[in-house]
């Protein structure tokens, strides 16, 4: 049996995991290319592929235009990071000052709102050089999801999008490009994907959360982060920003597996997605928290929509 998948490119490796577990076990092939979440999506859209990988959630009016059911799959978090030396091992921010920076409104690094917030810290006056994503991204969508939530300016002079007008700074595109791009401008501040972090020598930025507590990003705040997940409406959307939780990071990225609601084949998807969701190993061992399939697997019934629920 095989099996065709499209999508994001930060799921690939996921993706091969599958692959080559299944393949010993269940007798399946998984064939996933990286063509970006829009085309992974029209591909299944299409009904050329079984299954689309996205970082950025459907609503229930796209799902149901599309015919789509979305499950999610995987977390992990987005992290503000600088190319900055201080005097300390922790840069604190919270998302009102962090929105400030975005802005442009806050442009050294010794300003006042950052001296506040990081007492007995040397700050350097330095200009603070915001980088931010060109292309179109499930990272910028979160990251400014949380920007709007913790911000009223930002909410209303930028907004939330997977691509947007930013007020200030320079572009780059990909998570590759924004690394580069921080660790060759001195003073520069971007946000990044945790799984893209290894082996960049940047300084990750602790940010306030809900509670008031400095949390910096690791699997186990990642994981306090998305506790509060519900995806209780059968469209599943869910974006996991300042959530409550005195351990919980505040930037948590959720990435979501796409099938057709009415599948050619729905009990060999059905025994697809069972079959995914009971491997958690696979998606932990990718830098990822992976998301509790208990509930999910209790709602599938051979992917299709549950009477009576919109």
């Amino acid at each position: 049996m095989a099996i065709a998948g499209a999508g994001v490119e930060e799921m690939e490796t996921v993706a091969k995991a599958w692959g080559a577990e299944f393949a010993q076990e269940h007798g399946l092939r998984i064939d996933y290319i990286s063509v970006g979440m829009g085309n992974g999506i029209e591909r299944l859209a299409q009904g050329r592929t079984n299954f689309a990988l996205t970082d950025i959630p459907l609503t229930q009016a796209d799902l149901i235009y599309s015919n789509l059911l979305q499950y999610p799959l995987a977390h992990d978090a987005v992290i503000p990071v600088a190319n900055v030396a201080t005097s300390s091992d922790q840069l604190r921010m919270s998302g009102r000052v962090l929105a400030q920076v975005f802005l442009g409104k806050i442009t050294f690094w010794d300003a006042p709102e950052l001296r506040e917030l990081n007492p007995g810290t040397v700050l350097p006056h330095l200009s603070i050089r915001v980088l931010h994503r060109l292309d179109t991204s499930g990272t910028t969508f979160v990251f400014t999801y949380y920007l709007s939530k913790t911000s009223a300016e930002w909410e209303h002079a930028v907004g939330i999008g997977a691509r947007v007008d930013w007020p200030s700074g320079d572009g780059v595109r990909g998570d590759d490009g924004m690394a580069e791009g921080l660790e060759r401008t001195a003073g520069s501040i971007g946000y990044i994907r945790s799984g893209a972090t290894n082996h960049v020598p940047l300084t990750q930025i602790s940010l306030r959360n809900h509670e008031g507590s400095f949390i910096t990003a690791n699997a186990a705040s990642i994981r306090a982060g998305a506790s509060a997940e519900r995806f209780a409406r059968w469209s599943r959307y869910e974006v996991l920003v300042d959530e409550p939780g005195r351990e919980s990071w505040p930037i948590v990225n959720t990435y979501f597996i796409l099938v057709a609601r009415y599948p050619k084949d729905p009990r060999e998807i059905a025994d697809f997605i069972r079959a995914i969701y009971g491997a958690p190993q696979l998606v932990a061992g990718k830098n990822l928290v992976p998301v509790s399939g208990a509930r999910i697997v209790e709602s599938i019934d051979e992917t299709r929509v549950p009477q009576g629920q919109h």
